[in-house]
């Protein structure tokens, strides 16, 4: 990321002034701040992170897909009170 402070001609205060600024702002924005965690996390800690992220979707979808084929199996069958 190329901070915005650098090559500008401005004075060593003004300079520095710029940097804290913009440090804080992108310390208080939740997206530098987990885009800086991610970029610190190591290979197995992404996977595992990309992991967790994508089972939990797939398991919430294939529950969601197997409750409604195991509902759909239960109303097709007559109920017992009507068979007769």
């Amino acid at each position: 990321m190329k901070l915005p402070f650098k090559n500008l001609g401005l004075k060593k205060g003004t300079q520095n002034l710029r940097r804290k600024s913009f440090l804080w702002e992108s310390k208080n924005n939740p997206w530098v701040s987990s885009k800086r965690a991610w970029r610190k996390l190591p290979l197995w800690g992404k996977v595992g992170a990309a992991t967790v992220a994508v089972g939990s979707k797939v398991a919430f979808i294939g529950l969601g897909y197997y409750g409604g084929k195991k509902a759909g199996k239960e109303n097709s069958q007559p109920k017992k009170y009507m068979k007769g």
